[in-house]
């Protein structure tokens, strides 16, 4: 039980961290005003920042995700974890869950990140070339 709290409480650290520095971005990003050039580009790069920042969030989770796919395996399938942890299946079993875990976070977030954010982004420096061209 020590280890699921002590699990918990990482956890609940890495999601308050990332949690609070994107909050400070969407407090700053409500108060720009984007009258020049150079609050424009401003702008343009905290969002970019914040895009990497959510990519790096996403990826803190999936050690979480895989101990958590354990954890279901281990509920539901007790008799998988007592025929040892040298046998052939929970090997390729781990090894699939780590590789699942890691392409479908990777994924899911690079379509996350662009669905969300790249669409402003794109329109922002979209704004920022015609500048320069004038």
């Amino acid at each position: 039980m020590a280890v699921f709290y002590l699990m918990f409480s990482l956890f609940v650290g890495v999601c308050s961290y990332y949690l609070v520095k994107l909050y400070r971005f969407y407090l700053r990003l409500g108060k720009t005003s984007l009258n020049t050039k150079d609050s424009l580009y401003e702008t343009y790069y905290e969002i970019r920042l914040n895009m990497e920042l959510y990519k790096t969030f996403g990826f803190a989770l999936v050690p979480f995700l895989i101990l958590f796919l354990f954890g279901v395996l281990y509920f539901e399938i007790p008799e998988f974890f007592n025929n040892g942890l040298n046998s052939t299946g929970f090997l390729i079993a781990t090894f699939s869950i780590v590789i699942f875990s890691i392409l479908y976070m990777g994924f899911a977030l690079e379509w996350w990140v662009h669905h969300f954010f790249g669409k402003y982004a794109k329109e922002i420096r979209k704004v920022i070339d015609e500048l320069k061209e004038e």
